[in-house]
């Protein structure tokens, strides 16, 4: 991914739906619609020229995988994606959010620098607890 820019934001009874696209470097666009203040399982659709498909990953398989390589990884079985490749995905989240601060302007991946506010962790844990709660 190399740019985000926020497209649009609609709300209803504290409940956003942010629209972004994202755009890879050989050219492929990507809409990426993030929800907040209601909980919802993480699905995927992706439209080809030829189908479309609908991805709705089952997220109590999906870690102990992750954490497997990670963990062969730390004891010394296997090597590591490349740090930019693990963090590609961070990186465009902190993107779309300076465009959608910037009212949609496209922002570079590689135009983050360290200084910009990173991830609130604690904010958005709690924000997803209370989601999952239904408690808006």
């Amino acid at each position: 991914i190399v740019s985000a820019c926020f497209r649009s934001r609609i709300s209803q009874n504290d409940i956003n739906s942010d629209i972004y696209i994202l755009e890879r470097a050989d050219g492929i666009t990507m809409v990426l619609q993030l929800m907040s203040g209601i909980w919802l399982p993480q699905a995927f659709t992706v439209t080809t020229t030829e189908s479309v498909y609908a991805i709705q990953p089952d997220l109590r398989t999906i870690y102990q995988p992750m954490l497997e390589v990670v963990c062969d990884h730390l004891e010394g079985r296997t090597k590591m994606a490349a740090v930019e490749k693990m963090t590609e995905n961070i990186k465009a989240h902190l993107a779309a959010r300076k465009s959608r601060e910037n009212s949609g302007a496209v922002v570079l991946l590689s135009d983050l620098n360290i200084d910009d506010p990173g991830f609130d962790g604690t904010l958005y844990e709690q924000e997803y607890i209370n989601a999952a709660r239904g408690n808006n």
